[in-house]
């Protein structure tokens, strides 16, 4: 559930860290509202599969719609690819990881008081706030 990070210096460990991401508070009330619109949510992250599995647990987020381990450019390749099959795409990213996704799909929505500044030059939408109940 989380990812670990080593600083190993001639060989012995001089530092360890745990890191996790925490799962916004208002993201499981979001993705009931989506589903109640008949929205499916995919999951689309950077995470291990560790990590990302008790994200999407969490959140209720279908096991065959969580792709974990990617990277940008396969984040683009999914949306884009359900975009030319007529499907339009509503990608929800914080990131720089998630730009070029942001910029293929129908609507981008960059969200995040702190978000990058690439991903919101990518996104139609920019919200200047991480309260995702504001988003339906």
């Amino acid at each position: 559930q989380h990812t670990t990070v080593a600083l190993l210096v001639n060989g012995r460990l001089q530092f360890g860290l745990a890191l996790n991401d925490t799962i916004r508070d208002e993201a499981a009330k979001l993705m009931e509202e989506f589903n109640s619109m008949g929205f499916k949510a995919a999951m689309l992250t950077g995470d291990t599969v560790e990590a990302g599995t008790f994200v999407a647990q969490t959140l209720g987020i279908q096991e065959e719609l969580c792709h974990f381990a990617m990277t940008p450019d396969q984040k683009r390749e999914w949306v884009s690819t359900r975009e030319a099959e007529g499907r339009h795409v509503l990608m929800v990213g914080d990131g720089i990881n998630d730009a070029t996704a942001l910029a293929v799909a129908h609507v981008g929505v960059a969200i995040g008081e702190t978000g990058a500044a690439l991903a919101a030059q990518s996104a139609d939408i920019v919200m200047m706030t991480e309260k995702l109940y504001r988003l339906p």
